[in-house]
């Protein structure tokens, strides 16, 4: 069965314990060594329910077999003192995992990490003793518009994961010569076919998005990493549509209405994870988000023409109007 990683972790963590049969174990034992392994592998403070362990533990009888049996109705071991789920072979829907991830990350050689795939599936069939069907190519990504830029990927990933600055040679859409600036990475982002790096900008002092396929230069910088300190970089993108709009900038609740013909789209591809439907009817849909009014929200907005209206913030509907009626002028001129 399919397992996100924290399950994942928390599994291992279960059968490290119970491998170790000089003590015995109970509930609570299993809990803080589950939240141990959570907060060592990937930092988390998740708090474990006793329902979650006796769930887990269930899955690992029923999916893995594990001989996982209770003692005096409190402590929980092998019956089979060899048993380890790093002995469990592949199954054939692992080798099937493996086989999409290859096929998907075909389109992303720039990272070393890619070119390793390979490798490590190699071992892989040398341990199931079977081979994995080769790349078919029926899984295809279209990545011809987000080429520009992608050749950075690898040298800004590497400044991420081991934290050192970057020197930039960058030059915007806006302005008609390069800059150069020492430049933190913090964060990685693809959207609308383009790729974007959220750092800190120490000429600006201030946190920056560059777009990838602006950068005409990087290297290693010798100037000291600003680490952020207050940013919740994994939530920095979460109040909005896109990149643009500052950190600083607040949310905002907006009212839309959807045409009819547009309702079941919207319905099943949400503009933002903070949709919500206020009514749906014959005359339409009206739903409300709670985001940052940025660039991509307003090109979001016209995209869709007549099939929608923004009914609230004023403020916003009449920056929509202006953009309409500029628009409509081009072609009466």
């Amino acid at each position: 069965m399919p397992l996100n990683r924290h399950a994942l972790i928390r599994y291992r963590a279960i059968d490290a314990c119970l491998r170790r049969r000089s003590r015995r174990w109970t509930l609570p034992d299993l809990i803080v060594a589950c939240s141990n392994a959570l907060a060592e592998a990937i930092g988390s403070n998740e708090e474990i329910s006793k329902r979650t362990i006796q769930r887990d533990i269930e899955n690992l009888r029923k999916d893995w077999e594990a001989p996982i049996e209770v003692e005096e109705q409190k402590y929980y071991y092998y019956t089979d003192p060899n048993f380890s789920l790093e002995k469990i072979p592949l199954t054939d829907e692992d080798a099937f995992v493996l086989l999409e991830i290859r096929e998907i990350m075909q389109s992303f050689q720039e990272f070393d990490q890619v070119r390793e795939l390979d490798r490590l599936i190699q071992k892989v069939e040398k341990s199931i003793k079977t081979s994995l069907p080769r790349p078919s190519g029926h899984i295809q990504i279209d990545h011809m518009s987000i080429v520009a830029g992608r050749k950075h990927l690898p040298v800004i990933y590497r400044a991420i994961i081991e934290i050192f600055t970057l020197e930039v040679q960058y030059q915007s859409f806006h302005q008609a010569n390069k800059d150069c600036f020492a430049f933190s990475p913090y964060l990685l982002k693809a959207y609308n076919s383009r790729w974007y790096v959220l750092g800190h900008h120490h000429s600006h002092g201030s946190e920056s998005i560059l777009a990838l396929d602006r950068i005409q230069n990087i290297s290693q910088s010798h100037v000291e990493y600003h680490t952020p300190v207050s940013l919740n970089i994994f939530n920095y993108f979460s109040n909005r549509i896109g990149v643009s709009g500052s950190s600083t900038t607040q949310s905002e609740d907006i009212v839309i209405w959807i045409n009819p013909s547009q309702t079941p789209y919207v319905k099943s591809r949400p503009w933002h994870s903070s949709q919500k439907i206020l009514s749906v009817g014959e005359t339409g849909m009206i739903i409300s988000l709670k985001i940052i009014p940025n660039y991509e929200f307003i090109s979001r907005v016209l995209s869709f023409g007549d099939g929608v209206k923004v009914l609230s913030p004023s403020s916003i509907t009449e920056i929509v109007i202006e953009k309409l009626q500029t628009a409509t002028g081009l072609y009466k001129s």
